[in-house]
């Protein structure tokens, strides 16, 4: 089959040209198709990371603008969290005092995330041994006025130390079914200055840039 000639003397695809590229264009979709979704993914629990670091700022700047205590507590069991505002300073999460109320409540986890509760066997995550991706006593973090992080004592929750290095975990769910961190991310708290890190695992802990 012969390319139709135009006016201008420039010629058009034949058939066969046309099936040749659509051929090539297919191969390299099949070829290229696992390692772009494994980007989409990676770009997916980026962006689930920074959201929840982002509510750890926020958590923060509202202590200080506010001059008062702020609550963020986890619940891994239901792949939320919670950022209360403490008016009376009681540090109880559990029941609203007078003058208490929720700055957000029912955070989910976006980017198809949830907490990493089968991974610490595998990489050394929460400490508590519970396995839940959260170190933090009871899941808690206490922001001070100061900016400072901190988290109830083991023996009570009401002796406070400062949250130095602890950390919340994240992972796709389709990931933590099969054991594979290659996705996994952690959330590391600066206790002194109450700053959250991102990080991700590549057999190591090493800082996202």
């Amino acid at each position: 089959m012969k390319a139709r000639a135009f006016n201008n003397g420039e010629r058009g695809f034949t058939l066969f040209e046309m099936a040749l590229v659509i051929g090539i264009f297919t191969v390299m979709l099949v070829i290229s198709g696992p390692s772009l979704r494994r980007v989409i993914e990676g770009y997916q629990i980026s962006q689930g990371a920074m959201s929840v670091y982002s509510d750890l700022m926020y958590a923060k700047m509202q202590a200080v603008e506010k001059q008062n205590e702020v609550i963020m507590i986890f619940r891994p069991a239901d792949q939320e969290y919670d950022i209360l505002y403490d008016f009376n300073s009681d540090w109880d999460g559990d029941e609203l005092a007078e003058g208490d109320y929720y700055l957000k409540y029912g955070v989910t986890l976006t980017g198809g995330m949830v907490f990493a509760t089968n991974m610490y066997q595998i990489v050394g995550v929460d400490s508590e041994g519970i396995g839940d991706g959260v170190t933090f006593n009871s899941n808690r973090i206490y922001f001070q006025p100061s900016g400072r992080a901190a988290e109830g004592h083991e023996d009570s929750l009401f002796n406070l130390i400062p949250a130095t290095r602890r950390s919340v975990y994240l992972i796709q769910e389709g990931d933590a079914a099969i054991n594979d961190y290659t996705y996994l991310r952690a959330l590391v708290l600066d206790g002194i200055t109450g700053t959250p890190v991102v990080k991700k695992y590549k057999g190591v802990w090493v800082t996202k840039n």
